[in-house]
């Protein structure tokens, strides 16, 4: 596992002008099940889970799913997502849901697209297309900022050549000119630069030619898309390489900047390349009409983006287990523990990556190492629940620890080792790259199959290789759990840091398992998770 160098930059969101307004926690009518029909179990866990939680029991989206932990991109696009959505924009649930449950037999994985030989050669012209109409519209800003500079002296060009950075230096200069046209007592003279830089405008909003992204000799081979359809209805439909095609049409109407625009989005949605992702990961931005594929997105219910404008995000968590009785189990020990209160240790196994770090010391491992001290010296100051705490060379060896209600440690890759034992009730995590590969292969080593098969009812991990930033912080999701004032699906959500990637959630998203006996005070937590009980917005 390792730290990229760097992060994608996504603008993702508006900041409000008025705070969220304080919601109660997530509840029973705000829940969807989603169920592979191809399935019995999974259905029938899906009857036993609305009886537990009286979720209403219309509730329920049964989809044609394969066997198995995988499904292949072309699948999920062409068929879950609109399904999902149509679901989802039924009038009856009045815009009501903020989280969907993924059951037994639902693929944990969703392949990297594999394109096909048209799909090839589209993705060859959009590159070059893409290029083409980048180094124009940068000819465009770089001559606007030469007169903006006549001008005006003062002016500072924004530098960039991403679209984002161009559609700020055409922006900014534009502006300058307008000031400085607007500011000359000459009327001819304004007139003169006014129509000047209006003739400029004018070209870069002029309709462009789609010949370089779409030559005839690509003509998809397939049956067309006939049928007139809005653009939004088109956006949606990009698994469809004649509404792709459509989509540029429109785009190019509108000159470079929107065509430009359009050309990336189909860039990034064509490149096979880190397109593989979990299931329910992806599944959070169902509503989402356009995003990039490739690589990950911030989650925007993160704690961190509480005070954004987003579209709809959904709330995901999964009920899986190497059984289905497993699955039974979770249920109904979390709705047992709820009313009892969940009472054992923690147990925080911090040393397991020193070895694995050595020759690596700026990558990032020390940094997260960080936050399990600091979750340890929380638990021990602010709480009463007894803290093992091992920063030792290796991971500890089984049954180093009895009655452990709460575990996390890193770093044993696809290598479970029992070290705690675990009592009912228990929610646990191990931070490594493959340890939600699958949860029903027998054979399978890694410690989310390894946790739920000894006991744990909740836990998360990857699918595969997601990066050392995928996942919660320790002193983010722990302590929002021990104040018994969210769901465990609420925890996940407003600590995961990433959608449209690798990280998964296994465990009954209502589970709460300290709200008969808060183990910490609100006013105990960091002052960055203290803001989630002013403003927690559930979901959508």
């Amino acid at each position: 596992m390792r730290i990229p160098t760097c992060l994608r930059l996504v603008v993702l969101c508006v900041v409000l002008s008025s705070s969220s307004v304080a919601r109660a926690q997530l509840q029973p009518d705000q829940i969807a099940l989603i169920v592979n029909r191809n399935s019995p179990e999974s259905a029938a866990l899906a009857d036993y889970y609305i009886k537990a939680r009286n979720i209403p029991a219309e509730r329920v989206l049964a989809l044609d799913l394969p066997a198995g932990d995988e499904i292949s991109f072309e699948q999920y696009e062409r068929e879950v997502v609109p399904a999902v959505r149509k679901f989802l924009d039924d009038p009856k649930l009045d815009h009501k849901i903020a989280c969907l449950v993924t059951f037994y037999g639902v693929p944990l994985k969703i392949d990297a697209r594999k394109n096909s030989p048209h799909e090839t050669r589209e993705l060859t012209n959009l590159r070059a297309a893409l290029i083409e109409v980048q180094q124009n519209l940068a000819g465009q800003a770089s001559e606007l900022e030469r007169r903006a500079v006549q001008q005006d002296p003062r002016f500072q060009a924004v530098k960039g050549d991403t679209i984002e950075a161009l559609t700020k230096r055409l922006d900014h200069a534009t502006q300058t000119l307008g000031i400085a046209a607007q500011r000359s007592n000459d009327i001819e003279q304004r007139r003169a630069k006014t129509s000047e830089l209006m003739a400029v405008v004018k070209k870069i909003r002029e309709p462009v030619s789609t010949q370089r992204s779409d030559p005839p000799s690509t003509a998809p081979a397939t049956n067309p898309t006939t049928a007139p359809l809005s653009d939004q209805h088109l956006a949606e439909r990009r698994f469809d390489p004649d509404a792709r095609r459509r989509v540029r049409e429109l785009g190019a109407a509108d000159g470079m900047l929107s065509f430009a625009r359009v050309l990336a989005a189909h860039v990034d949605y064509l490149t096979p390349e880190s397109s593989d992702a979990a299931f329910d990961n992806e599944l959070a931005l169902v509503m989402w009409p356009n995003y990039q594929r490739p690589q990950w997105m911030p989650n925007p219910l993160s704690y961190r983006y509480l005070e954004s404008r987003m579209p709809p995000v959904m709330m995901v968590m999964r009920l899986d287990a190497p059984t289905p009785q497993k699955v039974r189990d979770i249920i109904a020990t979390s709705i047992q523990i709820e009313r009892s209160g969940l009472k054992g240790g923690a147990l925080i196994d911090a040393g397991g990556a020193q070895k694995l770090d050595a020759d690596h010391k700026n990558n990032g491992f020390w940094a997260f190492e960080g936050s399990f001290k600091r979750l340890a010296l929380l638990l021990k100051r602010k709480t009463k629940v007894q803290t093992g705490y091992d920063e030792g060379p290796e991971v500890l060896p089984p049954h180093t620890a009895k009655g452990v209600a709460l575990y996390t440690g890193w770093y044993s890759v696809s290598n479970y080792i029992p070290s705690a034992d675990l009592v009912p009730g228990a929610v646990g995590y191990h931070v490594a790259s493959y340890e939600m590969t699958s949860l029903h292969d027998v054979n399978n080593k890694g410690w989310c199959i390894g946790l739920l098969n000894d006991g744990a009812i909740a836990t998360l991990g990857p699918v595969s290789e997601p990066f050392l930033h995928a996942f919660p912080l320790p002193e983010d999701f722990f302590p929002l759990l021990l104040t018994g004032q969210m769901t465990l699906a609420e925890v996940y959500w407003r600590t995961t840091p990433l959608t449209s990637w690798k990280i998964c959630m296994v465990g009954d998203p209502l589970y709460t398992p300290y709200r008969k006996d808060p183990a910490i005070a609100v006013s105990d937590l960091p002052e960055q998770l203290q803001g989630l009980f002013e403003k927690r917005p559930a979901g959508r």
